[in-house]
């Protein structure tokens, strides 16, 4: 079922394919709190530690939630602490995850202070206008966030099902049965808390990250509605057992299903009716959301006018060497030569920007064609083309300092 939720994850696709920050910090967000929730069920330092390091890792790359994460994961923390039978080693553990934690910023604080002269100010700050603080708007755009998460993570009954209401509703009903019916665990718990203090986090922010991605802001807390939707159809699939009896997320404890309880001896959980029509009613909510998504994907081809024209035009020109030139403001120009920027200036093909052709970078790259993307056409730049270095030259060696 987990497995399921993050296939059928349309939402996933895009920003992972669009090159955005979000499929980094999900991947970094599942990991740390994977560590953390094995490290605590055994005490394991090292995973601890790993958890804090990840979670440092995605400080970098997303503050603001890293931040809103590390909330919930330190009450966990000191709630595993006071239930402790073993104190010291629990304290270890936490110190280990504090530890790792600062390990795992240093390097973002050392960026900040050879970028910005401040460990603390990140370098999009100087450009971008987001400012923190909650506003009479915050509650509102929040609502609606909430109510579109829904069907952007599990697309359950899309096109299946008229009426919006009943279909946002109907991706939050499962992950609540683990609490509705008193069998939540404390992982449990720590997802729910992971999830809803993002969402409380964003309420200040100065913006919605409401776009054609969808509410982008979230989705690196995803994984927290999938994990809580599995512990629901596992709870609906076993309506007599008792929360221990239910499959959780400790370490291990997943590999062993355990027997339906009010079955007779020998009589297994997987053949009770139960369990049948769970099955059933999670492969049909399934099927609705895996038949939608080609066509839910297709509306997003251009999206922006985003097409492969400057790729395509590399390729139709038979250019392999030469370096392309593209207006700095054109943020859609750029977009579409993210496939030729391998981020190295030693590369056969460089993109730069228009207005840097400067000598330097002329006798560095004078022994290739050059050529401007303008108005959707690629032709040769003849500021430098008419100097350039005889077509026999290979050095690709990047100018010295």
């Amino acid at each position: 079922m987990r497995q399921n939720a993050f296939v059928d994850d349309r939402h996933g696709f895009k920003p992972a394919m669009s090159m955005l920050s979000h499929a980094a910090t999900f991947t970094g967000l599942l990991l740390s709190t994977w560590l953390l929730i094995s490290g605590t069920a055994r005490l394991r330092i090292r995973r601890l530690a790993g958890a804090g390091l990840v979670l440092g890792f995605v400080f970098g790359i997303r503050p603001l939630t890293a931040v809103a994460v590390a909330a919930p994961m330190g009450l966990f923390l000191l709630y595993e602490l006071a239930v402790s039978r073993d104190r010291h080693r629990t304290l270890r553990g936490c110190l280990a995850l504090v530890a790792g934690g600062l390990l795992g910023v240093l390097p973002v604080f050392v960026d900040n202070a050879l970028t910005t002269g401040h460990p603390l100010v990140f370098a999009y700050q100087q450009g971008a206008s987001v400012r923190y603080g909650l506003s009479a708007t915050s509650l509102m755009v929040s609502d609606s966030t909430l109510a579109l998460l829904s069907p952007m993570a599990f697309g359950w009954g899309w096109g299946w099902i008229q009426g919006g209401d009943f279909v946002h509703a109907l991706g939050y009903a499962f992950l609540l049965i683990p609490f509705l019916t008193a069998r939540a665990t404390r992982h449990d718990v720590l997802l729910l808390g992971i999830f809803m203090s993002v969402q409380l986090a964003y309420l200040g922010h100065g913006r919605t990250g409401m776009h054609g991605f969808g509410p982008r802001f979230y989705y690196d807390v995803f994984f927290c509605l999938f994990l809580l939707t599995a512990r629901g159809f596992a709870c609906l699939s076993a309506p007599g057992a008792s929360s221990a009896s239910i499959p959780t997320l400790d370490d291990g404890s997943e590999a062993a299903v355990p027997p339906w309880p009010s079955m007779p001896p020998g009589k297994r959980r997987n053949q009770s009716p139960a369990f049948i029509l769970t099955l059933v009613l999670f492969l049909s909510l399934t099927l609705s959301a895996a038949s939608s998504l080609p066509f839910r994907l297709r509306d997003y081809t251009g999206y922006h006018w985003i097409f492969p024209i400057l790729p395509d035009a590399v390729a139709a020109q038979n250019i392999t060497r030469g370096v392309i030139l593209l207006e700095p403001s054109s943020f859609q120009a750029w977009i579409l030569a993210a496939p030729l920027m391998p981020g190295r200036l030693d590369a056969d093909l460089v993109v730069l920007a228009r207005g840097t052709e400067t000598e330097t970078l002329k006798a560095a790259f004078g022994d290739r064609p050059w050529y401007v993307w303008s108005h959707r056409e690629l032709t040769p730049y003849p500021e430098v083309t008419g100097v350039m270095l005889p077509s026999t030259t290979t050095n690709t060696t990047p100018p010295g300092p």
